[in-house]
């Protein structure tokens, strides 16, 4: 046990000591560069409000800060009304900055001063944003922070059908009981046991749903992967081997017959991660069925933009023999004459006088008038999309290849049609609503990599005291 305290004291030191390093390296360049993100508007903010608050609790004062006024005055202009949506997202940086506002506001109210109201709207099993400083707890301790306020709980739904509503009071009444959350030995599990801390969780968030609209019909599927025939031959011809599949390839199936049943019921896939959504509407396109997407993936998510790409790494590098390889296949080696075309060099250096003459956006542009009769209508959206980005380019004065290629592969761009079909994030959905919904690889886990660092807090609410590692 010493031994492992002794390790764990010295990993936590060099964290610090690295930790420190890195904060005050991207410190001084920052400060070098001129450059304020919007976490350090929200970190200054907050320490200064910190600072005040504490002169005024020493100074032995009730009430709202006084330099609440001065701060109207600043801004030229008072807030009277604060509307806080989501709340159960706000990290505590966001509250220390945002609650003496609060406080202001509610004491105006309480003296009949003035016509003010503070309105706070959120829902803890909603809480997605902790990756980036979100805490839940702050919403349920509001009524303690900010006196004179009155709570009330929702639990009726404006836009749900009875089912769904069952289905998720049947899922959170379930939890408690579910094998994940007890013993891993299934001799150990005993009939009608519960985990006693899911079980306080339940009790202490979630009430039972109700819908208002009840004579809405729905319905809900909860589906495992089907199993499909393999491709090879099995050896006994009389035996039918199947494999199990991705479970997108069901949804995407579900979804394109749906689609052709009626094409005027809005779906919405709703994803993890964006490389998820790439995916999703590549299977839909290869079904036939137009789909949207938002929030947007880097242009490299069609084959076409990634000819015109290798064709730029070719004029980059005229040894860069994957490139050429892939221009010979495709429908761009006919854009040069035989001659040309038999040469990367060559290629690369008509390429390359092209961008000196035309620029990006011009020679973009007729590689992609070569390419379009090749295209699919969205393959061709995204290429137009491609000669936009090249013409931006231009714009901003820039003309190294390598930096442009950069670009096309880390800019997020959306389609700009919209389908009743749309594809996104879980975290895009919010607020959003549709006819059906479906919702793949929910058995993944919510979090892929436990926390090196875990940090310490004097209350929920409050910014981190102390972090150690984990």
């Amino acid at each position: 046990k010493t031994e492992f305290f002794t390790i764990r004291r010295i990993q936590n030191e060099a964290s610090h000591q690295l930790l420190k390093k890195y904060h005050q390296t991207l410190e001084k360049l920052k400060q070098n560069r001129r450059v304020v993100t919007f976490s350090d508007i929200a970190d200054r903010l907050a320490h200064w409000m910190r600072s005040i608050l504490q002169e005024h609790q020493e100074s032995g004062k009730q009430g709202p800060l006084p330099q609440m006024q001065s701060i109207s005055h600043r801004m030229d202009s008072s807030i009277d009304h604060l509307l806080l949506d989501e709340f159960q997202d706000t990290s505590p940086n966001q509250w220390q900055i945002l609650k003496p506002f609060a406080e202001a506001i509610v004491s105006h109210k309480a003296s009949g001063n003035k016509r003010t109201s503070f309105f706070v709207v959120g829902d803890t099993k909603q809480a997605i944003y902790a990756w980036r400083g979100g805490v839940s707890e702050i919403l349920e301790s509001v009524g303690q922070q900010v006196q004179n306020i009155k709570q009330q709980k929702l639990s009726e739904s404006f836009r749900s059908s009875p089912i769904i509503m069952e289905f998720v009071n049947e899922v959170f009444h379930g939890l408690a009981k579910h094998p994940n959350y007890l013993s891993e030995d299934d001799n150990k599990r005993v009939e009608g046991t519960e985990h006693p801390v899911v079980s306080k969780w339940v009790d202490r968030y979630f009430i039972d749903h109700t819908t208002k609209r009840s004579n809405l019909p729905g319905v809900v599927e909860f589906w495992n992967a089907k199993e499909r025939p393999q491709d090879e031959p099995a050896q006994d011809p009389d035996a039918k081997k199947t494999i199990p599949t991705d479970i997108d390839l069901d949804i995407a199936d579900a979804v394109t017959e749906l689609h052709r049943r009626s094409d005027q019921i809005t779906i919405g896939i709703l994803t993890r991660t964006n490389s998820d959504v790439a995916k999703m509407i590549s299977l839909l396109r290869d079904r036939g069925v137009e789909a949207s997407q938002e929030g947007g993936n880097p242009l490299i998510d069609t084959a076409p933009v990634l000819v015109v790409q290798s064709a730029l790494k070719l004029a980059d590098h005229s040894g860069d023999s994957l490139a050429y390889f892939h221009l010979q296949h495709s429908p761009l080696r006919s854009f040069w004459d035989e001659e040309v075309s038999a040469d990367a060099t060559k290629i690369s250096l008509d390429l390359r006088q092209r961008l000196d003459t035309v620029g990006f956006g011009g020679t973009v542009s007729t590689l992609v008038d070569h390419l379009a009769p090749h295209c699919t209508l969205r393959d061709q959206e995204r290429l137009l999309q491609l000669v936009s980005e090249a013409h931006r380019f231009d714009a901003s004065k820039q003309s190294l290849v390598h930096e442009f290629i950069q670009r096309i592969q880390t800019t997020r761009v959306a389609t700009q049609s919209e389908s009743v079909v749309r594809v996104m994030t879980i975290h895009q959905s919010k607020g959003l609503e549709f006819d059906a919904v479906f919702v793949p690889a929910i058995d993944q886990p919510i979090v892929r990599q436990s926390a090196r660092l875990v940090a310490m807090r004097d209350s929920l609410t409050g910014p981190p005291i102390s972090i150690m590692r984990n």
